[in-house]
């Protein structure tokens, strides 16, 4: 008796014993590995179903084949094959996953965010936060959640300050960090991006990078939290570095380079990295770092043709809120106390040399901005 050949209509072994026809010399397959391929098969799958498209167009021939039960499952192939796509289904989704990242490489050379009055402006770069750290400065943290809510201008303030995180707003200890520090955390993971949604939901962020706490586990599911509480407040989640344009209603602009950190290390400048910057990326006027766990800032000329270089470079460089630090104590590191933080005031109504200020106090710099905002509005340049 022959054995049950199954899986196969008599339509559907015609039609396979034909295209085996088509293999050859001068033939559109020269051998059945093309054949089995453009059937996307394997060759040993074909060789299978040519022996049981045989051995049903014989018993149909010879009339034996109502004498034997069959089987035909529909749609078998489709069936097996359901979560494949073809070669052709693959390049198309390689294709369009290209342009996708190629529109948003082009978008990020350069974010333009765009203001809508011309007002004196503070963007408050946040140092990093290590939020789940024993070590963290509540107290500083605290104080300047409370200033930048009383100038958060979606709060009704006509003296407005948003923020950008520098990065590492987490430990995500690891590998042996994780054994000779974890120790020092004081949160659970689900407790510190509690207090990240918390934070990035009641002060107004312009911007979020991750430093390399916030990047040491991309698998981790946690790891998309940041890009999520992000997309909830309307604002930009980034991996180490943005370049920003601050654009006003009156034509001024006012680039920064913000980075977790620059390349490049002296231990006689704190600014080497920011230094270097300016001087061979020569795009921006205000060029921002965070990760070393100290303050520094500088004003020098900057390489960029304005005006016949007649603008400086601000080079910015904020501590973080890390003030009880073990690893600092052990290297000999200098402790410093202020700096946790840099509001950076923009005023689009001055000359160049003017235009861009610094301060490690962020109380006093705000009441720079709330005086020069209540001058110019005396004067009805302000409307």
């Amino acid at each position: 008796m022959p054995n049950s050949h199954n899986s196969m209509s008599y339509e559907e072994a015609e039609a396979l014993l034909s295209k085996a026809e088509q293999v050859g010399r001068n033939k559109p397959f020269k051998t059945q590995s093309e054949l089995a391929l453009s059937m996307e098969l394997t060759i040993d799958q074909l060789k299978g179903r040519l022996k049981t498209a045989r051995h049903i167009i014989k018993l149909k021939k010879s009339g034996e084949e109502d004498n034997y039960q069959t089987f035909h499952i529909k749609g078998l192939e489709k069936i097996q094959n359901r979560e494949e796509m073809t070669a052709d289904e693959i390049m198309e989704y390689a294709h369009t996953n290209w342009k996708r990242k190629k529109e948003k490489n082009d978008l990020i050379n350069l974010i333009p965010v765009k203001f809508s009055k011309d007002v004196v402006t503070g963007i408050c770069v946040w140092g990093d936060p290590h939020l789940d750290d024993g070590g963290t400065n509540w107290d500083a943290l605290m104080d300047l959640m409370d200033i930048l809510k009383e100038f958060d201008a979606d709060r009704g303030s006509i003296d407005p300050i948003y923020s950008v995180n520098i990065g590492d707003s987490h430990n995500n200890w690891v590998g042996r960090l994780s054994l000779r520090y974890s120790s020092e955390q004081k949160m659970s993971k689900s407790q510190v991006y509690k207090v990240i949604e918390k934070i990035i939901t009641e002060v107004n962020f312009i911007l979020l990078l991750r430093g390399n706490h916030d990047m040491w586990q991309p698998s981790n599911i946690q790891y998309d939290k940041m890009e999520w509480f992000a997309q909830g407040v309307g604002t930009l989640a980034m991996d180490w570095r943005a370049n920003i344009d601050f654009q006003f209603p009156n034509g001024v602009s006012v680039k920064a380079d913000f980075r977790h950190d620059f390349p490049g290390h002296s231990m006689y400048n704190s600014l080497h990295g920011l230094q270097k910057a300016n001087l061979f990326n020569t795009d921006a006027d205000i060029y921002v770092a965070g990760h070393r766990h100290n303050y520094a800032k500088s004003e020098l000329p900057s390489t960029r043709y304005v005006n016949g270089f007649s603008a400086p470079a601000h080079l910015l460089r904020v501590k973080g809120f890390k003030d009880i630090d073990s690893y600092a104590d052990q290297g000999g590191f200098p402790r410093q106390d202020y700096g946790h933080a840099g509001l950076i005031v923009i005023d689009p109504l001055t000359n160049l040399q003017n235009r861009i200020q610094i301060y490690s106090d962020i109380r006093y710099g705000a009441n720079v901005i709330r005086l020069l905002n209540a001058d110019y509005r005396k004067r009805g340049l302000i409307k």
